[in-house]
Order: C-alpha cells, then structure tokens, then sequence
C-alpha cells in the first residue's frame, strides 16, 4: 500500500515548483523534476502534508515512510498521527544530491497509529 500527499496542511516558508506543495509530492515513482523547496532566506521553517486515506491493515510491521531530499542545512522528517509524534528522522546535513530514504517504522510506532485516515508527515528545514 502506497498513501501519497493529498494535501497541504501548513507551507510555511516553503515553495513548490507547482501550485501546492503536495501535488509535486504525490509520486509513487520519485521525480526530481518538480519539487518543494526552503529558500535560505526563509529558514527555519517546517511544512506539513496529509496522506491518503486507509483502513488499519491491522499488522504491525512492514510500515515505511519513503522520501528523497537534498541541501545543506539540516532537515527533519516527522510521521504524525494527527498531532501526535510517531516517528522522526534527522539529516543532518541534508545529501549535496537527491537522496532516498525509506525509513522502516518498530512494531511500537505502527502500533501508535491510531487513525490512518489522519497520517501527516512534517519536514523541518534549518540551517
């Protein structure tokens, strides 16, 4: 099962090389061709997108967050149930070029999620 971004929850200073930030962030396959991006000059900030929507597969393992980012500053990546914290991973710095990263989550942060038609992940961006 892939969830992909369906909508802008906060864009902060972030800017999209599309009309949202979601919509270049909906890919199944990655492209690098469209993209969000914090200009130095709005740093810090942080953005948020919400996933599709799911029911529970009722498994606690197999669960991953999948994303590509590159920069120099430091970027963080938080899987959010809601407002609740499920997981974060922290770049620092961020790949000089495109990087995936597909993070598997523990049985106790699948277990976390409690509502899959509410799963949100955050990327905060500093220097």
């Amino acid at each position: 099962m892939n969830l992909v971004p369906i909508a802008d929850i906060t864009t902060g200073g972030w800017v999209s090389s599309g009309a949202s930030l979601y919509e270049v962030l909906d890919e199944t396959d990655a492209s690098d061709a469209d993209y969000v991006n914090l200009p130095t000059s709005a740093m810090p900030d942080t953005m948020e997108v919400k996933f599709s929507s799911t029911t529970d597969p009722k498994i606690s393992s197999g669960h991953s967050v999948k994303y590509r980012i590159k920069g120099t500053g430091t970027i963080v990546a938080t899987l959010l149930c809601g407002a609740t914290s499920i997981a974060s991973w922290t770049h620092t710095p961020a790949s000089s070029g495109w990087t995936t990263f597909s993070q598997s989550l523990t049985s106790d942060q699948t277990d976390a999620i409690t509502d899959y038609a509410d799963l949100r992940v955050s990327f905060a961006g500093s220097v």
